[in-house]
C-alpha cells in the first residue's frame, strides 16, 4: 500500500486533484513551475521517511459565522490527496449510508433532500436551535482526564481534505451505534451535524440520553440545546431551515451574500476584479440556493446585476432566469 501511495502515478493524480480550481493561486503556480522536480523531491522524502508537514497558515473568517481556518502548504495538500486516493476506498465500503459529507454520490444537497424526506415520514426530529457553536469553544473535561488534559489538542483543522475524511472515519462508530444499537434508521449525518427522526418525542429523548453517553466515550460532546421538536416547526440543517414542505435559506446566508456581492461589484467597477470572477461567485451561490425555495431571492439578486456579469451566468435547473439571460442563451422568453 505504501508503494501505491508513493507511486509517480498516484502523486500526479494527487497534484491534479489538489490544484483543481486553484491554478490562479501563487502557491500552486510556484509548485507547477518545476512540477516534476517538486513531485520527485516529495516522493523521495516520503520513501525515505523524512517528509515533514509544513506550517499551517491560519486566519479567521467571520461570515457566515466565526471560524478559524487552517490552510496547509500546497505540497502538503498533494500528500493529503495521495493518502486519500489509497485509503479512502478501503473505508468507504464500510461507511453508513446515513453519512453524506465528502463522499462520491452524496454531498450537501443530497443530505438536505434526505433530511426533508425523513421529515415527511416522521413528525419529530432531534435537532439543535440557531447559533450552534457560534461562540468560542469551551474546554470540556472527561472522567479519565489527568492534570495535563488542559494541554490536550482539540478539533481538526478546517480546510484539510483529511479533516473531512478522518471525521467520517472517527464518527462511523457513532453512525453504527445509532443505526444498529439504537435502531434509528431515520438518521442523517453531515460531518458533525446529526439529525435523528422518529414518530415519538419520548423515543428521541431516550435516543439523546444514549447518544450523550456514547459521545462521552468518544471524548465528544453535543450542543446542550439539542432537543426533539415537531418537524413542522422547521429545523436548521446545512444552511437551510427545513420542514416537510419547504426549504428556506437561512436569513444570515442571504444577508452575507448580498454584502459579498456588493463588495465584488465595487471591485469590478474599480478594475480590481474581473467580470469572470464576479460571475463565478454568483454562479456558485446560485448552485447552492437553487436547491431551496429561493426563486424570489434569486430574482432580487439577479435583477441588480450589470448585463456583462449577468450574461456570463449559465442557467441551471431551479434557477430563476431573467428574460435577457434566456435570450442570450438561445431560449424563448
Amino acid at each position: 500500500m505504501f508503494e501505491q501511495l508513493t507511486s509517480w502515478e498516484n502523486l500526479l493524480l494527487a497534484h491534479r486533484k489538489a490544484s483543481s480550481g486553484k491554478r490562479g493561486s501563487r502557491s500552486v503556480a510556484s509548485f507547477e513551475h518545476r512540477l516534476e522536480d517538486h513531485l520527485a523531491d516529495l516522493r523521495a522524502e516520503l520513501i525515505a521517511g523524512s517528509y515533514r508537514p509544513g506550517k499551517y497558515r491560519s486566519f479567521v473568517i467571520h461570515e457566515p459565522k466565526r471560524r478559524l481556518i487552517s490552510a496547509a502548504p500546497f505540497r502538503d495538500r498533494v500528500v493529503h490527496h495521495a493518502l486519500c486516493n489509497v485509503i479512502e476506498p478501503l473505508f468507504e465500503a464500510r461507511f453508513s449510508p446515513a453519512s453524506f459529507a465528502s463522499r462520491v454520490g452524496k454531498g450537501t444537497h443530497r443530505a438536505v433532500t434526505r433530511a426533508q424526506e425523513q421529515a415527511r415520514e416522521n413528525p419529530f426530529v432531534l435537532a439543535s436551535g440557531e447559533g450552534l457553536l457560534d461562540d468560542v469553544y469551551q474546554m470540556v473535561y472527561f472522567p479519565d482526564d489527568d492534570l495535563f488534559a488542559v494541554n490536550r489538542p482539540r478539533s481538526l483543522p478546517i480546510g484539510n481534505l483529511t479533516s473531512q475524511f478522518w471525521a467520517n472515519v472517527y464518527l462511523d462508530e457513532l453512525d453504527q451505534f445509532i443505526t444498529h444499537e439504537l435502531g434509528c434508521l431515520a438518521y442523517v449525518r453531515y460531518v458533525d451535524d446529526l439529525l435523528l427522526f422518529s414518530n415519538s418525542k419520548a423515543t428521541l429523548w431516550r435516543f439523546k440520553a444514549a447518544l450523550l453517553d456514547e459521545l462521552a466515550g468518544l471524548r465528544l460532546t453535543a450542543h446542550p440545546g439539542a432537543h426533539p421538536r415537531p418537524v413542522t416547526e422547521g429545523f436548521p440543517f446545512l444552511g437551510f431551515t427545513l420542514s416537510p414542505g419547504r426549504r428556506r435559506l437561512k436569513s444570515r446566508k442571504g444577508f452575507h451574500f448580498r454584502r459579498k456581492l456588493k463588495a465584488n461589484l465595487a471591485a469590478w467597477r474599480a478594475g480590481a476584479a474581473s467580470g469572470a470572477q464576479v460571475a463565478a461567485s454568483v454562479q456558485g451561490w446560485l448552485n447552492h440556493v437553487r436547491y431551496g425555495d429561493t426563486l424570489g431571492l434569486q430574482r432580487e439578486v439577479l435583477e441588480t446585476l450589470p448585463t456583462p456579469i449577468l450574461e456570463r451566468l449559465v442557467p441551471l435547473p431551479g434557477m430563476w432566469q431573467p428574460a435577457s439571460l434566456l435570450r442570450q442563451k438561445g431560449h424563448s422568453a
